[in-house]
């Protein structure tokens, strides 16, 4: 019974490592948020982050953008059996359009996704680091 317990276990802490939330600001920019699990890590929480901004520019009908601000934290809540320490991370992002000043320099969100970007935006939210 316990081996059972403890696969059910790991597939429900693997199938919600991330949770992400995107607020509209403007017409050409957005608020993005991930929470992680806390085997994810700031590190983790970035890139669920950096991926899910990727997608919400795609979905805007833009490619490059930029981050303009970026925050950092961590969350205690409620585990199993000992509370845990999930990170966060937050970003407002700037939709470039071709011709103004800061397109060349900004990202590529079909980059940040990789040769797979389609799949990704379809797929539509990013749940693991």
């Amino acid at each position: 019974m316990k081996p059972i317990l403890g696969a059910v276990c790991a597939a429900t802490i693997l199938t919600a490592c991330a949770q992400t939330s995107v607020q509209t600001m403007s017409a050409n920019t957005f608020q993005v948020s991930a929470t992680t699990a806390p085997a994810c890590g700031r590190a983790g929480a970035a890139d669920v982050t950096s991926k899910m901004a990727a997608i919400q520019v795609i979905r805007m009908g833009g490619d490059r953008y930029i981050i303009q601000n970026s925050q950092t934290g961590s969350e205690w809540g409620g585990g199993l059996i000992i509370p845990m320490q999930r990170a966060q991370q937050s970003a407002v992002v700037r939709v470039l359009q071709p011709g103004e000043p800061d397109y060349n320099n900004g990202l590529s969100a079909r980059q940040t996704l990789g040769n797979n970007w389609a799949d990704i935006v379809a797929d539509g939210n990013p749940n693991f680091c």
